[in-house]
């Protein structure tokens, strides 16, 4: 197949940048035709494997006015404390996709258009380049989040009927079994859940050089993150005489630098300055060394899929999280990691019993690892396959 996946930004190292990477390289390896194209695209900020790819900027004026667009992304983020661009509520990535998708359908023609950012308006998009380019093209719209027109604004509220007509036409894909209920019930549309993959082999290559006593938590350096808990639960530990250290591992963007500078402040009224390491991932090499170092990997947060957490597990780390979200398709209690409540106390006592209960530890790494061998990318494109074909057949 011939595939076109639209990101209009490839500028940072976020989710729907590190899933666009490893799904394009994992097509290719199939055998499929792939072009991703992009607004802007800087190698030397987001994924070295996109390095391989075939990226298509939009344009030369695009090109041209790179600096520009630069300065007026940073500005936003540090006046609105917001990674994106919003207008009454809508991402700008909802207008910018509709032109790069009819730019890929013109110049490239593909069988689908894969689209992982700016869904809104893809239903009616579909209508336009199946009639421009005269070939059946099939438009796949993946949610990694909630809906685009989920804000209280006037514009959303009437945009929101154009977005359910884009999930009803389109193959509408999302990335866990807790979003796919989460849509069904906010719209009234059951999506296809679509696990995202992981490169296993890369991951399950790591040599452990762990101490036995370190927590890990990868994952952007924001509020939502939930970052400033995890110090609470060290400091607990510490109170009743449990000794480990946490590293809190991510990028780190202008949006969040407000939240960075308090945790930094909370890290020292903590008196937690000897175990507590805050790293920025600027290379894939570094997100390698982290795991290795790691003893149990830890996430606070209700996540809508969780792919640092399969990382973990394909590295042979035991899990403790949260027990609602969508990191249950992927960890299950008991089996490779500890599912826990947002009780600091119920926290430390799963971190507790797997840092000193060596048995039961060994078990859930090698759980961990087995279990992460079934979100393999092979697995993932072929199930890719088998749903685009299936919808050939309607």
């Amino acid at each position: 197949m011939r595939i076109a996946i639209i990101l209009p930004l490839l500028t940072a190292r976020t989710g729907p940048q590190r899933f666009v990477s490893d799904f394009a390289n994992a097509l290719r390896e199939r055998g499929h035709e792939v072009f991703v194209y992009s607004v802007f695209y800087t190698p030397e900020s987001t994924f070295e494997s996109l390095k391989s790819v075939n990226v298509v900027e939009a344009s030369r004026v695009a090109r041209s006015l790179r600096a520009l667009a630069y300065k007026f992304l940073s500005s936003y983020q540090r006046r609105y404390g917001k990674l994106g661009v919003y207008i009454w509520g809508i991402p700008l990535s909802a207008f910018i996709t509709p032109i790069l998708s009819i730019l890929a359908a013109i110049k490239h023609r593909p069988d689908v258009i894969f689209v992982n950012s700016g869904t809104l308006f893809m239903g009616i998009v579909k209508l336009l380049v199946r009639m421009m380019v005269r070939k059946n093209i099939k438009v796949v719209v993946y949610y990694h989040g909630f809906l685009e027109t989920q804000a209280k604004t006037f514009l959303a509220r009437i945009l929101r009927p154009i977005e359910k007509f884009t999930l009803l036409n389109c193959i509408f894909l999302t990335n866990s079994k807790y979003m796919a209920r989460q849509f069904l019930q906010s719209i009234g549309v059951m999506p296809v859940v679509f696990n995202i993959g992981i490169d296993v082999k890369w991951f399950s290559s790591i040599e452990r050089r762990d101490e036995g006593r370190t927590l890990l938590y990868v994952g952007r350096i924001a509020p939502y993150r939930k970052q400033h808990f995890l110090l609470k639960v060290l400091k607990y530990l510490e109170s009743k005489g449990i000794e480990c250290r946490l590293i809190l591992a991510g990028s780190l963007s202008l949006s969040d630098m407000n939240y960075y500078k308090e945790l930094l402040k909370e890290v020292k009224n903590l008196g937690l300055e000897e175990k507590v390491i805050i790293a920025n991932i600027s290379g894939d090499d570094d997100l390698l060394k982290l795991y290795s170092k790691a003893t149990v990997y830890v996430d606070p947060m209700e996540e809508t899929y969780g792919i640092n957490i399969l990382e973990a597990l394909a590295a042979g780390l035991p899990v403790v999280t949260c027990r609602k979200g969508g990191q249950l398709d992927i960890v299950r209690n008991g089996v490779e990691g500890l599912l826990v409540s947002d009780d600091i106390e119920e926290w430390a006592k799963a971190i507790q019993t797997l840092l000193s209960n060596e048995e039961l530890y060994y078990m859930m790494s090698e759980a961990a690892r087995l279990r992460a061998r079934e979100f393999s990318w092979e697995r993932v494109v072929r199930k890719f396959e088998l749903l685009v074909e299936q919808y050939t057949r309607k």
